[in-house]
C-alpha cells in the first residue's frame, strides 16, 4: 500500500511540474465543413488514394499571434494517416485524418557552412500542431477537416484551441499550372486570448505530376553557348539538385544586372516588393521535387530576395517568386528550367493564388575553369522569351554563386594570369635559408586565417581568408601527417622540412572583409567606400615556404549597392609574413592591402590597410595539449603518491600504536 501511495504521488508531481497538453473534444464536422465536402459513413476498408501523399510541405501567411513566424520561415507541414483513409458511401468521397503541424527552427549558416543556434522561446514555442479529421471530394477537389491543437502558442502558453482546415485544387493530376490553396481557421471567439485570424496556406501538389518541357523544345529554346565547353562533366541525376550539397550551393546566387539598369522596369523578372523598390541582388533556387521516374527532371521554386542577406526570413510573398520545372542535359552540362509567375489578388491571403506568364528561361552551369576574375562554382542567366516591346519582358540577367567549394567533379582546374605581375610586384628573396626556421605547408590547414583590419591605425573591420588552389590542385588541408606522428611528439614531420626547402608555390586566395563601422566610413578613398558592407578579393601569386611570404596580386568586387554585371578592380598588392611553425603562442601573421593606382587622380584609389592574425598553428597547439597533458599526468601521480604515503604512515602508526607511549604520539 505504501508503495502504490508512492507511485501515486511521483505520478501527481511529475505531472504537476510537467504539464501534458492534451487534445480538446473533437467540433462538430457537419456544423463548420458539410456544405463544402458532404460527410458520409465510411467503409471498412482502407484505401491510399488521397492525392497529397502521407507528407506534404507548403507555405503559409499569418498567424503571427500563435506561431513564431520568424523561426518557422513560413513553412508548415501536412502529415497525413494514410491507415485512416476510407472510401465512404458517397462516390469519389474519402474520409481522410491528418495533422498541420508549425515547427520553428533556430538553426541558421554561417558564411563557412558552419550552424549556429538562436532562440528565445524554447522547445516551448517551436512546436504548434493540429489534430484534424474530416472528408476530401474527388471530383471538386477540396478537402474540409475539423479538429484541436496540440502545443504551445508564441508566448509559451499551452495552446488548445479548435480549428477548421480547408484546401481547394486536390486533385489526383498535377501540372506546372496547379497550385494547392486553403486556410486554417480559429473556431474560438475573438475575445478568447488564443483565438487566432485565418491562416492562409499554399502547397505545390506532387501527385502524377506532367512535366511539360520537351527535350526538343528545350534544344531549340535554350541555345548552346560558349561558356558550356568549359562546364563540368557531372554525372548527376535529378534527385542530386534535391539534395546536399547542391541545395546549399543553389541559395544566395547573386545577381547581376544591365549596366543601365536602376529600377525595375524591363530589369527584373518580378514585380516591385513593398517592402524593397530596389532591384533584387540574391536569387534561390530550391527544389520543390525530383522525378522518381523520368531522368534528369525536377521542379523548382525560384526565390528572389530583396535584400543582401538570404538567411533573414522575409516572409512568404509569392509575388517574389517563380515556379517551373527543369531539366539536366547531359550532352552540355547544363540545367535548364522553364519557370512562371504565381499571381494573387490580395496581399494578406494565398487562397486565390494561381500560376501565370510562364516565359520566363533560366540556364545553370558549373563552370570547370576558374580565374582571378571567376571564382563561382555556379554560373548561369535568366531572361524572357517575349519581344522587347512586350508586358513583362526584361533583360537578360546574369547570376553566380560565392561558394568556398566546389562540386567536384574530374577536369575542374584553376587559371593562373597574375604571376608575371606578382613578380614585378614582388621580387624573389634571395637570401640564404634559415634552415632553423620551418613555415607553413603551402597545403596545410595554417594557410586559413582571420584577421583584423585597420585603416589609418584604426581598426575597421575583420575578415578571413582561404586558399583555392595550390599549383594546379584545388586546396584541401593536407592532415595527413597528423597521423604519421605520435601526438605526443614536438618534432616538425619531414614532409613539411623537405617541401620547405626552396619551395616557391602557385596559390590563389579568396578573401572577405567584413566593415564594423559602415556609417562611420565616409572618406572616398576608403576600400569600403565603393563596395558593400563586405568587400570581396579573389587573389592569386607566390608562397615562399622557406621564407613565409605570400605575395599576391586581388580583384575585388565593385559594387555600390545596385547589383550590376560583374565589374572588379584588379589593381590590388596583398603581402603576408607568416611567423615560423615554432613560434610561441600569440605570435601574428602580418599583412597589407595596398592599392596600386594612382593615388591622386583614380577614384578606384583605397588607402592602405594593415592586417593582423593571430597564428594559432596545429603543431604549436599539439605541443601545447603534450605539455598541459604531461602537467596533469604530473600532478596526479604527485597528488597520489601523497596520498599513499600519508596512509602508509597512518597504517604503520596503527600498527605500532603500543609501542609508543601516549606522550610521543602527542
Amino acid at each position: 500500500m505504501d508503495s502504490l501511495c508512492s507511485i501515486l504521488f511521483f505520478l501527481f508531481t511529475f505531472f504537476s511540474f510537467y504539464p501534458v497538453s492534451s487534445f480538446a473534444s473533437q467540433p462538430s464536422y457537419k456544423e463548420h465543413c458539410d456544405s463544402i465536402v458532404q460527410e458520409s459513413t465510411p467503409n471498412e476498408h482502407t484505401l491510399n488514394s488521397f492525392p497529397l501523399g502521407d507528407h506534404h510541405t507548403g507555405y503559409y501567411k499569418g498567424g503571427d499571434s500563435i506561431i513564431d513566424v520568424g523561426a518557422s520561415w513560413n513553412s508548415f507541414s501536412f502529415k497525413l494517416s494514410q491507415r485512416n483513409t476510407h472510401a465512404t458511401q458517397i462516390p469519389n468521397v474519402f474520409k481522410v485524418e491528418g495533422t498541420i503541424s508549425f515547427r520553428s527552427t533556430n538553426a541558421f549558416r554561417n558564411g563557412d557552412g558552419s550552424y549556429y543556434y538562436q532562440g528565445h522561446y524554447g522547445f516551448r514555442g517551436g512546436y504548434l500542431a493540429f489534430k484534424l479529421d474530416g472528408f476530401w471530394s474527388e471530383s471538386s477537389g477540396k478537402v474540409c477537416m475539423v479538429g484541436t491543437s496540440h502545443g504551445y502558442s508564441r508566448k509559451g502558453n499551452s495552446l488548445n484551441v479548435n480549428a477548421v482546415f480547408k484546401l481547394y485544387n486536390v486533385f489526383n493530376a498535377s501540372n506546372i499550372t496547379s497550385l494547392v490553396s486553403g486556410s486554417l481557421e480559429s473556431l474560438s471567439s475573438e475575445e478568447d486570448e488564443n483565438y487566432f485570424k485565418s491562416i492562409s496556406l499554399l502547397m505545390f501538389p506532387k501527385a502524377n505530376y506532367e512535366y511539360t518541357l520537351d527535350s526538343v523544345e528545350a534544344d531549340n529554346e535554350f541555345p548552346f553557348r560558349s561558356d558550356a565547353k568549359h562546364a563540368l562533366a557531372l554525372n548527376l541525376d535529378s534527385l542530386s539538385f534535391c539534395k546536399h550539397p547542391l541545395s546549399w550551393m543553389t541559395s544566395g546566387l547573386q545577381l547581376e544586372y544591365s549596366p543601365e539598369c536602376n529600377s525595375f522596369k524591363n530589369c527584373s523578372p518580378i514585380g516591385e516588393s513593398g517592402s524593397s523598390s530596389k532591384l533584387p541582388p540574391l536569387m534561390s533556387l530550391k527544389g520543390i521535387e525530383c522525378s522518381l521516374t523520368k531522368k534528369h527532371r525536377l521542379r523548382v521554386l525560384v526565390e528572389f530576395s530583396p535584400i543582401g542577406y538570404y538567411l533573414v526570413n522575409q516572409g512568404f510573398d509569392p509575388k517574389t517568386m517563380l515556379v517551373g520545372e527543369g531539366l539536366w542535359n547531359e550532352k552540355n552540362n547544363m540545367l535548364r528550367v522553364v519557370a512562371c509567375h504565381m499571381m494573387g489578388k490580395a496581399s494578406s491571403s494565398l487562397v486565390d493564388t494561381h500560376i501565370d506568364d510562364c516565359s520566363i528561361r533560366l540556364r545553370l552551369i558549373f563552370p570547370s575553369i576558374w580565374s582571378i576574375k571567376n571564382t563561382s562554382t555556379i554560373v548561369g542567366q535568366i531572361w524572357s522569351n517575349k519581344r522587347a516591346n512586350d508586358p513583362g519582358y526584361f533583360k537578360v540577367i546574369t547570376f553566380r554563386n560565392d561558394n568556398e567549394h566546389g562540386v567536384g567533379g574530374q577536369g575542374l582546374k584553376y587559371e593562373y594570369s597574375q604571376l608575371e605581375k606578382v613578380n614585378q610586384s614582388c621580387p624573389t628573396n634571395n637570401k640564404p635559408i634559415d634552415h632553423e626556421k620551418i613555415y607553413p605547408d603551402a597545403f596545410s590547414y595554417n594557410m586559413r586565417f582571420d584577421m583584423s583590419v585597420r585603416e589609418s591605425k584604426k581598426k575597421v573591420a575583420w575578415g578571413y581568408s582561404y586558399p583555392l588552389a595550390v599549383d594546379d590542385q584545388f586546396y584541401e588541408p593536407d592532415t595527413s601527417y597528423s597521423d604519421s606522428f605520435s601526438s605526443y611528439s614536438t618534432e616538425i614531420p619531414d614532409r613539411i622540412i623537405n617541401n620547405n626547402n626552396n619551395s616557391l608555390f602557385n596559390i590563389s586566395y579568396k578573401i572577405s572583409i567584413s566593415v564594423q563601422s559602415y556609417s562611420k566610413l565616409s572618406d572616398k578613398r576608403s576600400l569600403f567606400n565603393l563596395s558593400s558592407e563586405r568587400v570581396k578579393i579573389s587573389a592569386e601569386g607566390t608562397y615562399d615556404a622557406g621564407a613565409g611570404t605570400l605575395c599576391m596580386i586581388g580583384c575585388r568586387d565593385l559594387n555600390n549597392g545596385t547589383p550590376k554585371a560583374h565589374s572588379v578592380d584588379c589593381e590590388i598588392l596583398l603581402k603576408f609574413q607568416f611567423p615560423s611553425l615554432d613560434t610561441n603562442d600569440g605570435s601574428l601573421i602580418k599583412g597589407s592591402i595596398k592599392s596600386l593606382r594612382d593615388k591622386n587622380s583614380d577614384p578606384l584609389y583605397f588607402k592602405p590597410l594593415e592586417l593582423s592574425a593571430v597564428a594559432y598553428y596545429r603543431e604549436s597547439a599539439r605541443r601545447n595539449v603534450w605539455r598541459m597533458d604531461m602537467e596533469v599526468v604530473m600532478a596526479l601521480t604527485s597528488t597520489t603518491l601523497a596520498c599513499v604515503f600519508v596512509g602508509l604512515q597512518l597504517y604503520y602508526v596503527k600498527s605500532n600504536q603500543m609501542c609508543y607511549p601516549l606522550s610521543h604520539l602527542l
